[in-house]
């Protein structure tokens, strides 16, 4: 899992992702979607298989302050899927990736 680092709770962000193929290299995929879920795996504020609608070799990813809600959870997991056009076997290939964002929690607010 990749470290997204830590967010201020019910603070807006934005998600910088950079889509890799196999070999490490950056790739416009075919298709792509996300999910966002609290750590015990439950969907948050119904952000599942959201479309990627801007297709590009880095995505940018938009949370508000309801997906990052601090008293539900301090920890939001974030699922990237996307399909892309493989130079290696000329075959679409499937690929998932999964990052941790904290959530700091105020303590008086």
């Amino acid at each position: 899992m990749i470290n997204l680092g830590t967010v201020k709770d019910k603070s807006s962000c934005v998600v910088k992702n950079t889509l890799l193929d196999e070999s490490g290299n950056a790739v416009v995929p075919t298709s792509g979607k996300w999910s966002l879920f609290d750590s015990a795996g439950n969907i948050v504020n119904n952000r599942q298989d959201v479309v990627i609608s801007s297709l590009a070799s880095v995505t940018y990813i938009p949370l508000t302050g309801d997906d990052l809600d601090a008293d539900t959870d301090n920890q939001r997991h974030l699922l990237i899927e996307f399909e892309y056009l493989s130079s290696l076997t000329g075959t679409t290939l499937d690929k998932r990736e999964m990052g941790i964002l904290a959530i700091e929690d105020f303590p008086y607010a």
